[in-house]
């Protein structure tokens, strides 16, 4: 499999895993319930959760770009990885920024749609927790790596 289709997937099955979840959802819980559940935690969903993650993936993505000169990310250039963790970095800001405005406007709005995509984007979120934390991990031990291969003897 390409680079690229690999990394393409991996996207893909965050969104189906959260299609998949969503559509459990509404199979075992009444629809009219889960709609209700959406609006009455979407508060608390936006406040404690979504504008968490969208400061923290915003400041991950900074902090992966600030470094943008260093040698380390030059050799992530080198080792095409570089656009590979920007896209991953820039894909989670987009899921939260997403959720975030979606979450707000099943606040001020009563339309069930806009209910059902906040409930799809609060689990994408979720499940993009993981893809975060595990993408910056990989970084790090990538940084490490690097700084091995690179010490003066």
């Amino acid at each position: 499999m390409s680079k690229k289709l690999l990394v393409f997937w991996a996207y893909i099955v965050e969104i189906i895993s959260s299609t998949f979840v969503v559509i459990l959802a509404f199979s075992i819980f009444d629809f009219s319930e889960v709609i209700k559940f959406v609006r009455a935690s979407s508060n608390d969903v936006a406040s404690n959760f979504a504008v968490v993650m969208l400061a923290a993936s915003l400041g991950l993505f900074w902090t992966f770009y600030s470094k943008s000169d260093s040698p380390f990310v030059q050799w992530l250039h080198e080792k095409e990885a570089f656009e590979v963790y920007a896209h991953s970095f820039f894909f989670s800001v987009g899921v939260y920024v997403i959720l975030v405005v979606s979450l707000i406007l099943v606040m001020n709005t009563s339309s069930n749609l806009i209910a059902i995509l906040s409930l799809w984007l609060s689990v994408l979120g979720l499940i993009n927790v993981y893809s975060l934390i595990k993408n910056t991990y990989d970084l790090m031990k990538l940084n490490a790596l690097f700084n091995r291969n690179n010490k003066e003897p």
